[in-house]
């Protein structure tokens, strides 16, 4: 079970619900994506069967920028490189 993230940087915390080989159901809790993959290709390996993943996120801030080609006022995540920004003209010039 290969596992994808959408926007891995908002995850605060992963738990995974999980049965060993023998059976006995154990849950684990990550507090990163990478340490999550690792674990999870190691327990693949041995054979565990991961059940469910319950993942907590954190909430994206948005801030507001005015677009540069219509004028107006849009809503966008706080973390958004400059040359993606609707408000700058590299992002018109690409």
């Amino acid at each position: 079970m290969k596992t994808e993230f959408q926007n891995a940087k908002t995850i605060t915390e992963i738990t995974a619900h999980y049965a060993t080989p023998r059976g006995l159901q154990r849950t684990k809790v990550f507090t990163s994506v990478s340490a999550y993959l690792r674990w999870e290709r190691s327990v693949e390996a041995k054979g565990y069967d991961i059940s469910c993943l319950d993942i907590e996120r954190k909430p994206v801030e948005m801030k507001t920028v005015t677009n540069l080609m219509s004028g107006q006022d849009i809503q966008i995540p706080a973390d958004t490189p400059w040359c993606c920004n609707p408000a700058s003209e590299t992002y018109w010039s690409m």
